[in-house]
């Protein structure tokens, strides 16, 4: 049976080859890809190491009535397993509604409960206030901040990595009685 997570508002379901056209349908918008790194989404992962690399790769859908909205990467962030980074993209027409911390929400819970997880690091462009406020949200602390890290679309950037260890987010979540981190149910 595939494992699905499930919010309020949101079904997260495994990433499946027929949602790649809609994934590369919204990749394909600069405003979109503007804070991301340039090949990031832009063809759908072919090899193994691909997938072991980032095993758990998250459709995000609407409850209500099935749509695509987005997708959420869940990946390896250490040979021991036990960090993960992750990190969401939102089609347009459903930003700014509270998807991503709705879904982001669910998957720490998930790897921190299910997978005994320790911690879960996410980056982003310093320039990307919506994904920054989502990290925020998800009571995820800044840990460094780089400049001009990285070279992206003719400039360099400065990157924010923020992280949040697993004693942080129970204590978030016995203060939080229904909010964003924890609300989850999860079936395998």
């Amino acid at each position: 049976m595939e494992m699905r997570l499930e919010t309020a508002r949101l079904i997260l379901r495994p990433l499946q080859p027929d949602d790649w056209q809609a994934v590369l349908s919204y990749t394909a918008d600069p405003a979109v890809m503007r804070y991301l790194p340039e090949r990031l989404m832009m063809r759908e992962p072919d090899d193994d190491a691909d997938r072991l690399a980032c095993p758990d790769k998250f459709a995000i859908n609407l409850k209500a009535d099935g749509a695509f909205i987005g997708h959420l990467l869940f990946c390896h962030h250490d040979s021991e397993q036990l960090v993960r980074e992750i990190g969401w993209v939102i089609s347009p027409p459903y930003q700014r509604q509270g998807y991503a911390t709705e879904a982001a929400g669910a998957v720490l819970k998930y790897g921190f409960e299910a997978l005994g997880l320790r911690r879960v690091v996410a980056a982003c462009d310093s320039r990307n206030l919506a994904s920054l406020r989502v990290m925020e949200k998800l009571n995820m602390q800044r840990e460094a901040q780089f400049q001009d890290c990285l070279f992206r679309q003719g400039e360099w950037i400065e990157e924010y990595v923020y992280a949040i260890q697993i004693d942080r987010w129970r204590a978030a979540a016995r203060r939080t009685s229904q909010g964003k981190i924890g609300n989850t149910e999860t079936t395998d």
